[in-house]
């Protein structure tokens, strides 16, 4: 599924866009009574409108992905639009909006500023009820209200802390096997030099001099020409060259090799998606530059 599309239909989504359509069938459907900040008629086309104009911001917010003070202000949108609404009709069922607006408050505000924007938002409410709405009991109309909007900041704020854990986790993760593979590799570096230095060291310098008393034998005049001997001295020679290509060769894959130690890194985050292009063994000379390498990344 296109990315875009999975998160206009996120669960917490779908929940906001079934209130939001209750509340309109209330607001087109019936005759509903207005406040009397404005004409009736007004009153009723600008909350139809602000109405509409709640869940094209709402949508906008879910494919702009916008920084965290351009994600405030378009709540802050809906904060208004919801509150405006409120103002003008006496629906019922429109101070719902103010409860899709908390639980996205929760997701970009922190917890002292989102006390502030609950206690705020509520007292201005408050005083819709008892001036516009000339109820008696706006005390607990505000207290019910506000309870099922902590409901859902609280519901948002825990989504969102465990979704920082999480990260805060694979980061964590993705160290532990980064360090897990330079130690692996460090390991195989190490056996790699033991390896070519017991060829040099001990196998080739057996071999050199096997090659000079063969020599030295051949000099003599009763061996010069016999030919186990010189297909000895020949072997020794091959034995010898061979050696010496094993040993370049593994000089050759000396270092740390960066693709899949990047690879491993990226391996548990989800998002956002890593897609690179290494060259193939492409390698460093020492460990601390791997290990420098990785950080960065």
């Amino acid at each position: 599924m296109n990315p875009t599309l999975r998160r206009l239909l996120e669960p917490m989504n779908l929940a906001a866009y079934a209130a939001w359509a209750a509340i309109g069938a209330e607001m087109w459907a019936g005759d509903v009574a207005t406040t009397g900040l404005l004409p009736a008629d007004a009153s009723r086309e600008w909350a139809q409108f602000l109405h509409g104009f709640f869940l094209s911001v709402f949508v906008l917010r879910q494919l702009v992905q916008a920084p965290r003070e351009r994600d405030l202000a378009i709540v802050l949108l809906q904060l208004l639009a919801a509150m405006a609404m409120v103002a003008l009709v006496k629906a019922g069922t429109a101070p719902i909006l103010l409860v899709i607006v908390a639980a996205q408050a929760a997701q970009v505000l922190r917890v002292r500023t989102l006390a502030t924007f609950f206690i705020v938002a509520n007292a201005f409410m408050f005083g819709i009820y008892s001036r516009l709405w000339d109820w008696s009991s706006a005390g607990l109309a505000t207290l019910l209200h506000g309870s099922f909007q902590l409901f859902a900041m609280c519901t948002a704020w825990y989504a969102v802390t465990a979704e920082r854990s999480r990260d805060a986790l694979a980061a964590a993760n993705a160290e532990l096997l980064a360090t897990r593979s330079l130690l692996d590799e460090s390991v195989r570096d190490s056996e790699r030099l033991r390896l070519a230095r017991e060829l040099h060291d001990v196998a080739g310098h057996s071999l050199t001099a096997l090659k000079l008393n063969l020599r030295a034998l051949q000099r003599q005049p009763a061996l010069a020409n016999d030919a186990q001997l010189a297909l000895c001295a020949r072997l020794a020679d091959e034995l010898l060259g061979d050696i010496r290509g094993l040993v370049q060769q593994m000089r050759l894959h000396d270092g740390v090799e960066l693709g899949e130690l990047v690879q491993r890194l990226a391996a548990p985050f989800p998002k956002p998606r890593l897609h690179m292009e290494l060259d193939p063994g492409l390698r460093v000379p020492s460990l601390e530059q791997a290990e420098a390498v990785l950080r960065t990344v």
